[in-house]
């Protein structure tokens, strides 16, 4: 197990990055920033126990400090299991195992059937089941690093698939819509309203609060559930919360027109464009380019999990490039590694940041002629050593 404590990290490197994403937000910055989502590839590269990581804030954010300057990431990757944290306060069984993110237990679902709804007490905010847990780690990336976090909740629709299922909130919709909203406005109303207001009240410098809400990507929903349910109670929310919004990062390329479906992230006011594959890689990043820009929208743009896991380098080098020769033109542009999965070789990872930091440097070149170089990196266990952290397991390093 690798000692996390008494660990020096590099906070003028964290600081430059976190200016340096500010700076891409508005415009040009000096190379498109670059961040990541890596709980799970944290846990794994540094051989740390996963029911720790997740339970006790000062590991987690210790550890994703250190796993940020590793791979020099603009942003801390201060990542953990959204999608869980309003669930499991609400009461919903949660499966912990030691080595990866803790799951809802499907089986059991807390609203297996209408009425046990009504039997829901909502939690206290900041108090109920791992609240504390995610408080403490925004606290901690203040204190360790003078930054401030990018708080992250779990929007309203993935609530409603951890807590009643998705097929079964899917019936709920078609053949019982009175039941499904009186759902929905408990989950708002109860639940996040006042959490995200916590997480505002604790973090009052954080500028959004970011729903996530990977289960409301088409086609796991249509255009009407959109319309009658994902953009109605995120727009409930932020008006009781404002900075708080709902963040749909896939599904456009589901639609002949994907613009349609684009359009209603602006009508809940989302302040930036997000968008990873596959659909990028169907639908082109130029295409997305052209809507953030056209609704004076920053654009984030990120690559298959799967690629940048199996690679090859080859593979992961050219779908940078020509997301980044899409995307950079003209700033307000960043680069998103989404859930990079455990087992990743710290080579792709490194290829990648690489990337973008070659085709992605202001004023931009002739990107397509550029060759790729692949820089000479500090080993990870080398590293560990030099932070003064000892190596557990050394498979990766």
């Amino acid at each position: 197990m690798i000692d996390l404590e008494g660990i020096a990290f590099d906070l003028p490197r964290a600081t430059r990055g976190y200016q340096r994403f500010v700076a891409g937000f508005l415009g040009e910055p000096d190379v498109v920033p670059v961040s990541a989502q890596s709980n799970d590839h944290t846990v794994f590269l540094l051989g740390l126990n996963a029911r720790q990581f997740y339970t006790q804030p000062t590991v987690a954010v210790r550890a994703q400090l250190l796993v940020g300057e590793y791979y020099d990431l603009d942003l801390v990757p201060l990542s953990y299991d959204v999608y869980n944290i309003e669930a499991e306060a609400l009461g919903q069984r949660l499966i912990y195992t030691d080595a990866g993110m803790p799951d809802v237990d499907t089986d059991r679902p807390l609203i297996a059937k209408k009425g046990d709804l009504d039997r829901l007490v909502p939690p206290v905010p900041g108090c109920s089941g791992r609240m504390p847990y995610v408080l403490e780690m925004f606290r901690l990336l203040r204190e360790y690093s003078g930054l401030p976090a990018r708080p992250s909740f779990c929007a309203p629709f993935s609530l409603a698939v951890a807590v009643r299922g998705y097929h079964n909130l899917i019936q709920d919709i078609r053949r019982d819509p009175p039941f499904a909203h009186r759902l929905f406005a408990f989950l708002v109303d109860e639940v996040l309203i006042p959490w995200v207001g916590k997480i505002r009240e604790v973090i009052p410098e954080a500028i959004f609060l970011v729903g996530a809400d990977a289960w409301s990507a088409p086609p796991l929903i249509d255009l009407q559930i959109q319309e009658e349910y994902i953009v109605p109670y995120a727009l409930r929310l932020q008006e009781k919360v404002p900075g708080a919004f709902v963040m749909q990062g896939w599904g456009a390329s589901a639609f002949s027109e994907p613009e349609r479906f684009l359009e209603t992230l602006l009508r809940m006011n989302v302040p930036y464009i997000y968008a990873m594959d596959p659909d990028p890689e169907r639908i082109g990043p130029e295409r997305y380019k052209s809507f953030a820009a056209a609704h004076d929208r920053p654009l984030s743009l990120g690559i298959d999990a799967d690629l940048l896991r199996d690679g090859p380098i080859e593979r992961i080098v050219e779908r940078i490039r020509r997301y980044v020769r899409a995307g950079a033109l003209g700033g307000r542009f960043s680069f998103f590694l989404n859930a990079i999965p455990a087992d990743t070789p710290p080579a792709h990872v490194q290829a990648a940041i690489a990337a973008v930091r070659q085709f992605g440097r202001y004023p931009l070149r002739e990107i397509d002629r550029m060759e790729f170089q692949m820089p000479e990196v500090e080993s990870l266990e080398a590293f560990l050593r030099r932070k003064g952290a000892a190596v557990r397991d050394a498979s990766y390093v």
